[in-house]
């Protein structure tokens, strides 16, 4: 029943698919806690109406470990939000605040991208794991 619930919210306010190869993990978070989410997952702000799920990172051209680069590359983060009047919308996060911003209002809170795991590209993007954070705003 808990299963089934949780796909049930997904699907309402993130319209997930249930398709059982990509079905997410929802996730209760309290705002101004640290939160890990994989491709997929899905964060409901206790307290709030807000929703966050990870789509994709659909760009990365971060320097790897074991190589000295001139520059620092960037990731970006796409993250699918919902809620505190937003309507649902799609928002870019990137790791290089010098190429966009790492951070965006969502009504009267702010979600912010902290880390993305691994720091450079991996060979599987479904190892990605992203570090956020939802803070009210004051």
């Amino acid at each position: 029943m808990v299963r089934w619930s949780h796909l049930a919210l997904c699907a309402l306010i993130l319209g997930c698919d249930g398709d059982s190869a990509t079905d997410p993990e929802l996730l209760r978070v309290p705002p101004g806690t640290v939160f890990k989410v994989f491709p997929a997952d899905v964060a409901l702000i206790q307290g709030t109406d807000i929703v966050v799920q990870f789509l994709t990172v659909s760009a990365d051209n971060r320097c790897p470990p074991e190589v000295d680069c001139i520059v620092e590359g960037d990731a970006q983060l796409d993250l699918r939000v919902s809620g505190a009047g937003a309507g649902r919308r799609t928002i870019a996060l990137h790791t290089n605040t010098g190429e966009g911003p790492n951070s965006e209002a969502v009504g009267d809170h702010r979600l912010q991208l902290i880390w993305l795991d691994p720091a450079s590209k991996p060979k599987r993007t479904d190892t990605y794991m992203a570090t956020l954070i939802v803070v009210p705003v004051r």
